[in-house]
């Protein structure tokens, strides 16, 4: 028991810390608990969080004692490296509560989520990431910024799962009034235009596109000119002919007034 009678849970669990790393040790008195020849075994990501549970005090002194969720806390502590922390665990807690974060939280979150993801078990991308995020892009509580991570999972996905599940959030993103969002989806346009069908680019997808020719912004016509790089194959004969050589000959005019 703790000399306090108090947090008697994390004194016990600073107890069960101390027997797991000494196995072969029978723990008779306190004194053994802060023990170098016994704390050394125990990793040291974890001591001083573990120091922390078996603190004299729970109250009184400098050193107060931990509760378990505040040892829990500091040791899924990602930023210190905390010995409970997993970037897997981590991203999936934070996705069940994503609604409840504030806009610069899931900003972060899933800028390191786009080059974490691809770690992570394929199932649980397809069956319980992909669903927050393609939920983000669709409500736009998540913003432009879930687009990346979506589209580094497309190749794990079947070409019925993509037309289903994320095919229609795209063609929400190519009408976005936001430029930065059209502009970041015609960016990565090469990572899935080979998974759009040429029906779809030529009634849904074209027209959207197009219209970035006349945009007032010089970097959303760039984006648009090099898009079609990658759309023009996949037009009709007639659209090439008569809609998009006229937007770039009417572009190539203005840009030379």
């Amino acid at each position: 028991m703790p000399p306090d009678n108090r947090l008697v849970d994390s004194w016990g669990l600073g107890c069960l810390i101390w027997e797991i790393f000494n196995p072969s040790s029978i723990l008779k008195d306190r004194a053994q608990l802060i023990e170098s020849s016994y704390s050394k075994r125990i990793p040291k990501a974890l001591v001083h969080d573990y120091r922390r549970l078996i603190a004299q005090s729970a109250t009184k002194g400098g050193v107060k004692r931990f509760t378990v969720s505040q040892f829990l806390q500091s040791t899924r502590n990602s930023e210190k490296q905390g010995f409970l922390a997993n970037d897997y665990v981590d991203t999936l807690l934070f996705l069940e509560e994503i609604e409840l974060k504030d806009s610069m939280e899931k900003s972060t979150f899933l800028k390191n989520l786009a080059t974490q993801i691809t770690s992570f078990p394929d199932d649980v991308c397809r069956h319980k990431i992909l669903p927050h995020l393609v939920n983000g892009l669709r409500y736009g509580s998540a913003g432009v910024d879930a687009l990346l991570p979506v589209l580094r999972l497309i190749p794990l996905l079947s070409d019925n799962d993509f037309q289903t599940y994320v095919l229609p959030c795209l063609l929400k993103l190519f009408s976005s009034p936001e430029r930065a969002t059209r502009v970041r989806l015609l960016e990565h346009l090469p990572d899935f235009v080979q998974h759009l069908q040429t029906k779809c680019i030529e009634t849904q997808i074209f027209g959207p596109v197009s219209a970035g020719f006349t945009d007032t912004h010089p970097v959303v016509r760039e984006a648009t000119v090099r898009a079609m790089i990658h759309l023009a194959p996949k037009l009709s004969t007639k659209l090439l002919n008569e809609n998009l050589i006229k937007h770039i000959i009417t572009l190539q005019v203005g840009d030379n007034l």
